[in-house]
């Protein structure tokens, strides 16, 4: 066997070895879901497709993420272990308020949940 050949056969091998390995690396991965019901406390129940994960809530998200969100989920581990809700990229809800900054020529924030003291959304808002 020429020497060019058993180079080659060990390159095969090594890379075959390291194919192997990263294959079973566990890495940080992001999935986009549905909000299936108001969060509790540090704990919400986001729908990826036909399933229903339990997922962490961080605190300075509480008061933004609720019913029908459309989220970003952050698998920590790789594993689906341990499953947090990283933001809200829209909602699936036909009511909103936008804001638009006619000095920036954009829109600059908004909201998808809109609310009475009751709970519930009659479809007419008041602003003071």
């Amino acid at each position: 066997m020429e020497s060019s050949d058993v180079t080659n056969q060990l390159f095969k091998a090594m890379e075959t070895v390291v194919e192997a390995k990263i294959s079973r690396l566990n890495t940080t991965n992001s999935r986009t879901g549905v909000v299936y019901e108001d969060p509790q406390g540090f704990q919400v129940k986001v729908q990826v497709n036909n399933q229903i994960l339990e997922c962490s809530l961080p605190e300075h998200l509480h008061d933004w993420i609720s019913k029908d969100d459309v989220v970003t989920i952050s698998d920590l581990y790789g594993n689906g272990q341990s499953l947090v809700v990283t933001g809200s990229i829209g909602s699936t809800r036909a009511e909103s308020l936008v804001i638009n900054d006619e000095s920036k020529n954009r829109l600059v924030g908004g909201v998808h949940k809109i609310e009475d003291d009751t709970g519930l959304n009659d479809g007419e808002f008041a602003f003071e």
